[in-house]
């Protein structure tokens, strides 16, 4: 009686086959899967978004603090420092936080402010200061993954729109913009800062967004193609390439920084020239 099985070449044929579709289907599954992150992060700018455009209509049109400082003696790089999240959080309720005065020990699980497209989200906060045991953003309290455009404003009143440190800072009022709808409001960053200007898009950081330099990587948050969700003061949301948000001045800061230069850029060619240099921001 014979035995009916398969034979050596048999098996290697069916083997290679199997080999050959997982070759083509794997990448089609992670670009599918990163697809899908672009998405859920889109969804976050669009809802932090709709989040500041709340707190203005309780609060006479005006933005948020950036940071908030109740005792500057003593609170300053703690995590006892405010910053927009916890006076926007109210209207958002997505995500877990820590207590103010504590650092949030459960990583993993913040929310509408940690973005799927972040791998360095909890990374230490230590740049250029040193907060104990801290992870995340500068409180130690929140990930970092989003950002206010620190830049907003510049080109209309030649300062910062955004109100800073309790009575600092900018008017919050958004009716000095001349195209709220072509500004950006929100971005994602590698950095602990809740705010960031958009040269950092040329700047390089370590993976773990501490400006190093010469390491190849955008202290930006990118999503794999050279671009970025961004959220916009009229509240939409959208994706933009890094070159495109520059080339049509959605910062809202090209004449400043022409005249004036912004940290070690003299213009907006030398950010774009810079930006060319990186690994992940094209």
């Amino acid at each position: 009686m014979k035995h009916k099985a398969f034979t050596l070449i048999e098996l290697l044929v069916v083997i290679a086959i199997i080999a050959i579709l997982a070759a083509i289907l794997f990448p089609v599954f992670a670009q599918a899967k990163q697809a899908a992150k672009k998405t859920a992060d889109l969804s976050n700018v669009k809802n932090i978004a709709l989040g500041f455009m709340l707190y203005q209509g309780d609060n006479d049109d005006t933005l948020p603090f950036n940071r908030v400082v109740i005792n500057p003696g003593s609170d300053w790089w703690t995590n006892r420092m405010l910053n927009w999240k916890d006076l926007t959080y109210p209207y958002i309720k997505n995500g877990q936080r820590g207590a103010v005065g504590t650092t949030y020990s459960t990583q993993g699980n913040g929310g509408i402010f940690q973005s799927p497209l972040s791998q360095n989200a909890w990374s230490s906060a230590p740049v250029w200061w040193t907060i104990t045991g801290g992870a995340g953003d500068e409180t130690t309290r929140y990930p970092r993954s989003y950002a206010i455009n620190m830049m907003a404003g510049y080109d209309e009143q030649g300062s910062r729109l955004w109100p800073n440190v309790n009575d600092s800072g900018g008017s919050g009022q958004t009716s000095i913009l001349q195209n709220p709808a072509s500004t950006i409001m929100i971005e994602g960053t590698k950095m602990p800062f809740p705010d960031l200007e958009g040269s950092y898009a040329a700047a390089q950081c370590t993976a773990a967004g501490q400006p190093a330099g010469g390491t190849g990587l955008s202290c930006m948050m990118t999503d794999g193609s050279g671009g970025s969700n961004f959220g916009f003061f009229d509240g939409h949301a959208k994706n933009m390439k890094h070159s495109q948000a520059f080339a049509q001045n959605a910062w809202g800061a090209d004449n400043y920084i022409n005249a004036h230069g912004w940290w070690y850029f003299s213009n907006v060619q030398d950010i774009l020239n810079q930006m060319r240099a990186n690994t992940d921001v094209k």
